[in-house]
């Protein structure tokens, strides 16, 4: 195995004699003054040897997302105003989802908001887009009002704490920027990063604003999709390009060269060169990363959020190039909500978020580890930062909404394979909620605190995070002035040596500049001859710099392929490969055999890039060699032979004898997008086929690869999910006669999986108007209509068969497939399921659905008149709900709503409610009136109260209104609930489930847990329902700030002697509190010593602004079955 050990270089002046600074040297950085007191509203732990010192506060710094520190300690942070009011949050807009998702440009998203908030539709939108330019319009010029902007801020008296600021950059506010979440100062220029571009702004008249503004690279930022997925995460790279990351609203840059990289449902890391040139996309698949780092050898990492799914976790990603992780933005909402298509997720069904096992998909690079929730600011110790015992490590934000749960972690990660593996992950901070992260020149760690919740507001702060026992160590401060003295007034000789100093700043530092002076003699010799390690691999960089612009640069280090250390073969693999060094090319094939798969990895890496064909023999030995154990080394091979680019080459490796070369050149030809890819669907290894069947069938697809994938479903002993849902789905898209016959048949077929001929039934039933959103990925494909014989053909036949015989499920797809297509020959065994009562209720009900689908108007009245009277519950509702669309008179519809309420069910008295509120006429306004009349009476079942004033709304009589506002008017003025207590019974708790766990803008399950699932940033809800009674739950729900649970929130408390004590809040009894205090400690007080308490605000939003009545007493409901021992009460029955 490769080693790399951390640089452990002493702490000590390595190389020159220096004095002790003076105090003003350098403006901006701040020396460690003696730690004050924190404010009084901060409650904070820290790892022992730390201390935290409030640097900036409002107004210098407001709504801050990223900073970064320049060589002279001038902190450059981003404010945003735009964040959910001008760019805008697709949870706050679900009606927007599926026009959304069918966006695949920036220009796309314009003309949207163009026609969406047209001048014309002011009235429409006014609800909740504010005037803000004042014409008189709510329109998408309204979006054009706020501006995210940069503040310059120094500390320019060295008293350690920041004293002057300005405003650096501003005025980035059309229809269609994001959030300026990422921001870099690098030489004399400032890089920032807002959608829809990267900017390079730079001060030249030196008055601390900026004067000059170049966007480099343009078209960011496809989709609307959820608010924090923007462009962040700038760094300079060891190789002298600017990366960025950016969430997965998605990437549509065409290059200089005309190149189109278009990524517009992925996450990425993006790199360019200083000027723009030379954009990549550099890895993809990625959801949400928002800061970056590469570690002393050049390895790149970040922290990836999470889907806030049940079932996954945020992820540490070692970031390759070429790499794909696997995510795509469709997997995060759309489909699964819309009752004509299914739940499948690909992410979560086929794991693509888990780290590596056996069976993964192929074409991913697996994560490192699962990590903790809401990662936001991500650094690396630079090597004299802090103190020894933090080098070597990462240091991740995780930003959770409330400040109590909000913490900084750092980790390491050892070489493991040709990835790693994370150790040592340890709490630095607990209790303020960081975004972004840096370290300055001075050692410090300096972080923005977002202060709390997520909504923007006109306060923010920096911190400076040190180890006060190390603040004046000698490397420490040397490392300060050499970044503040620069490189350009240094000589050659000094820059060589600095290429071995202790910190990855100053050794960047001098092999920039000596690359800009062209001067390759001391890169060459420091690379051949340095004693460090880590010198030799900045020398190796900067000649890689250089060969990138002429690859004869390159010379005279190939020989370093042979060299003795692993890691010095490593690195010189990877900068041929860069540089497209031909003459390399023998050496790197033998390097494929290295002991070392590290050497293995950027080996095959560099031969990719070389795109000779004689590397493919041996590219294969390694992929045969590795056999599927290192997914990395697949990565590397597989990338390599996708670009050198023998499609006929990687076509007959179908017959090969090793899988896992099969493996490889599928996912080299879904890269390539090569129909080839379908001789590997003839494959006897299973899995072999379902890789294949993932590159023909996902992402833009290949098209003339879809019929043969079709056509797998005929093949018998199948049994991979995966694959057949991609082989059943790929007939629906081609759409032939011959398609909708191959799924009927595989429907008949008893031994395939049961699900999987349910799914069929169900696309025959969708076959002539498929959903625009995928059936399987979610993407957008609008497959248009179709004429319905050719489906009605194949089905006809068999519909019998499928009615009559076979599992339940199947029975059900087939009745709503019956009625979907028409088949009015069905008409008759349909009648005999729907009134037959030793069917079971969901087959009853499925067989009237479809009768009313029919148009049959005998046999369908006839079976609702069965089915009002059916001894099942849900039959009667059912039958309920289709009353007020079928031909039954007025009257008589309004009498059986009338019996209904006065002998039904909730349930049932529920449907016939809604059904009241929607009947025009006056018979149906009486009833109502007289329900009313009841409520007001006390006498109306609390589970179907809010079902009664929502019918009574509907209908909207001036009689109704005054009994509306009568029963107003009696509730206690002085209840915060009273509005809302009509929701505390008769939900639904599967339907509260699916909120709980589905709902896009209430995302409960991001930060609470149940059953092991879910965020684990708040109270876990496995049983919540022994803790809280139903009025608990409703408080907890549209009051989240009034109550707090322990160790979940920060409480201020006024004691009767005038003592004011804040922190976060560890216990409490009906007797005392216990809280900790800014200093760590615990207090414990009892409660008659408390004269008020006040609760921060929840980051939890109250979810009457998310949600509907409705919604909330169903989220009532299923939150009051979470009990150690379950409820086994029905829905039915949900009462007091």
């Amino acid at each position: 195995m490769t080693t790399l050990p951390r640089p452990r270089i002493p702490r000590r002046t390595l190389l020159l004699l220096w004095g002790l600074l003076p105090p003003l040297l350098i403006a901006g950085c701040s020396p460690t003054p003696a730690s004050p007191p924190l404010p009084d509203d901060v409650s904070v732990t820290l790892a022992d040897d730390l201390a935290l010192t409030l640097w900036a506060t409002e107004p210098m710094v407001v709504s801050p997302v990223a900073l970064s520190v320049d060589h002279r300690g001038v902190v450059y942070v981003t404010e945003t105003r735009r964040r959910k009011t001008s760019n805008l949050d697709i949870r706050r807009h679900r009606d927007w989802i599926t026009d959304d998702l069918s966006f695949e440009s920036i220009a796309d998203k314009r003309a949207f908001l163009h026609d969406r908030l047209a001048p014309a539709r002011s009235a429409d939108n006014a609800v909740w887009l504010d005037d803000r330019n004042g014409d008189g319009l709510h329109d998408w010029r309204d979006l054009t009002v706020f501006s995210d902007r940069i503040h310059r801020v120094l500390d320019t008296d060295g008293d350690g704490v920041a004293d002057s600021a300005t405003v650096f950059a501003d005025g980035f506010n059309t229809e269609v920027t994001g959030v300026g979440a990422g921001v870099l100062a690098a030489d004399d220029a400032v890089y920032y990063t807002i959608a829809p571009d990267l900017w390079r702004l730079r001060d030249t008249d030196g008055d601390g604003v900026a004067d000059q503004r170049t966007a480099l690279v343009n078209e960011f930022g496809v989709h609307f999709g959820y608010a924090g997925h923007d462009m962040s995460g700038l760094t300079m790279g060891p190789d002298g390009r600017v990366y960025w990351t950016i969430g997965d609203i998605g990437v549509d840059v065409t290059d200089a060269a005309g190149r189109r990289w278009h990524y517009p449902y992925d996450g990425a890391v993006l790199r360019a060169n200083p000027d723009g040139s030379g954009f990549e996309v550099f890895a993809r698949g990625l959801r949400n990363p928002q800061e970056i780092a590469f570690d002393a050898f050049g390895n790149l990492f970040t922290a990836d959020n999470d889907s806030d799914k049940p079932g996954d976790d945020e992820r540490i990603v070692y970031v390759t190039e070429g790499s794909d992780s696997g995510w795509r933005m469709y997997w995060q909402f759309g489909k699964y909500t819309d009752p004509r298509s299914n739940d499948y997720n690909v992410w979560l069904a086929e794991r693509y978020h888990a780290p590596a096992f056996e069976g993964q998909a192929a074409f991913l690079t697996p994560p490192v580890a699962y990590h903790h929730a809401g990662p936001a600011g991500f650094a690396y110790n630079p090597g004299t930062a802090l103190s020894d015992r933090w080098d070597g490590y990462f240091f991740v934000s995780q930003f959770t909404g409330t400040p109590s749960q909000s913490r900084i972690t750092a980790f390491r990660v050892e070489p493991q394979g040709a990835s790693f593996r994370l150790v040592d992950d340890v709490e630095v901070v607990r209790g303020l909620q960081a975004t972004g992260l840096a370290f300055g020149p001075d050692g410090a760690l300096y972080f923005a605190d977002w202060l709390e919740g997520w909504e923007v507001k006109d306060r923010g702060r920096i911190w400076r995070l040190d180890t006060p026992a190390t603040a004046r160590d000698a490397a420490r401060r040397e490392t300060q002035r050499l970044l503040a003295e620069g490189a350009a007034g240094r000589s050659t000789e000094d820059l060589h040596a600095l290429l071995g100093h202790a910190d990855q700043r100053v050794r960047m530092m001098a092999q920039f500049e000596l690359v800009r002076r062209h001067a390759a003699e001391p890169l060459i010799d420091a690379a051949h001859h340095a004693t460090d390690r880590l010198a030799r691999i900045h020398g190796i960089w900067g000649i890689g710099q250089m060969g990138r612009a002429d690859a004869a640069a390159m010379a005279p280090i190939v020989d370093l392929l042979g060299d003795p250390d692993s890691e010095i073969r490593a690195q010189v693999a990877r900068v041929m490969g860069d540089a497209r060094y031909r003459p390399a090319l023998a050496p790197l094939i033998a390097l494929l055999q290295d002991d070392s798969a590290r050497v293995r990895f950027f080996a095959a890496e560099a031969l990719g890039k070389l795109a000779d064909p004689a590397a493919i023999d041996p590219l294969l030995a390694l992929l045969e060699a590795n056999a599927d154990a290192d997914p990395h080394l697949r990565h590397a091979g597989a990338l390599a032979l996708a670009r050198i680019d023998d499609t006929d080459a990687l076509v007959d490796l179908a017959t090969h004898p090793a899988r896992s070369v099969r493996v490889a050149a599928v996912v080299a030809l879904r890269r390539l997008r090569h129909p080839g890819v379908a001789a590997f669907l003839q494959d006897a290894d299973e899995g072999v086929v379902t890789e294949a069947a993932r590159a023909i069938h996902d992402d833009t697809s290949i098209p003339d690869a879809l019929p043969a994938l079709a056509r797998i479903i005929e093949r018998h002993g199948l049994t991979s999910e995966a694959l057949l849902r991609r082989a059943l789905n790929a007939n629906l898209r081609l759409g032939r006669a011959e398609d909708a016959r191959r799924v009927a048949a595989y429907a008949d077929r008893a031994d395939a999986p049961e699900a999987m001929r349910v799914e069929a039934v169900q696309i025959l039933g969708v076959w002539p108007n498929p959903l625009a959103l995928d059936r399987v990925e979610g993407r957008y494909r609008d497959l248009g209509t179709r004429d319905p014989a050719p489906v009605r053909a194949a089905v006809q036949p068999r519909l019998a068969a499928w009615l009559a015989d076979g599992p339940e499920p199947l029975r059900i797809a087939a009745a709503h497939t019956a009625g979907a297509l028409r088949l009015r020959g069905a008409a008759g065994h349909l009648y005999r399921m729907a009134t037959t009562p030793t069917e079971p209720p969901a087959v009853r009900t499925a067989a009237l659905d479809a009768l009313d689908r029919l148009g049959d108007t005998r046999r369908f009245i006839a079976a609702l008149e069965a089915a009002l009277a059916d001894a099942a519950p849900a039959v009667r509702t059912a039958a309920l709900t289709r009353v007020l669309d079928s031909d039954l008179p007025a009257d008589r519809v309004t009498d059986l709503l009338a019996t209904v309420l006065d002998q039904g069910g909730p349930r049932e008295q529920q449907t016939a409610l809604a059904a009241l509120g929607r009947l025009d006429t006056d018979g149906a306004r009486r009833l109502l009136q007289t329900w009313m009349e009841r409520l007001l009476a006390g006498t109306v079942p609390p589970e179907v109260q809010l079902d009664l004033l929502e019918a009574a709304e509907a209908q909207g009589t001036e009689t109704l209104q005054a009994y509306l506002a009568r029963y107003d008017a009696a509730k206690p003025a002085d209840d915060p609930l009273a509005s809302y207590l009509e929701t505390l019974y008769g939900g639904d708790p599967e339907a509260g489930r699916a909120v709980v766990y589905e709902h896009e803008s209430a995302q409960c399950m991001r930060c609470h847990q149940i059953g092991g699932e879910g965020g684990g940033v708040a109270p876990d809800l496995t049983t919540i329902g022994d803790r809280a009674d139903r009025r608990a739950l409703l408080e907890s729900l549209i009051r989240p700030s009034a109550v707090i649970a322990p160790g979940y929130g920060e409480v201020t408390l006024t004691l009767r002697n005038g003592d004011r004590l804040q922190g976060r809040l560890l216990a409490g009894t009906d007797t005392e509190i216990t809280v900790q205090t800014s200093d760590g400690s615990a207090r414990t007080i009892a409660l008659d010593r408390i004269a008020e308490r006040s609760n921060a605000p929840s980051a939890m939003p109250p979810m009457d602004l998310l949600l509907s009545r409705r919604e909330i007493r169903d989220v009532i409901a299923y939150l009051a079955t979470l009990r150690q021992v379950p409820a086994t009460t029905e829905a039915s029955t949900d009462a007091p």
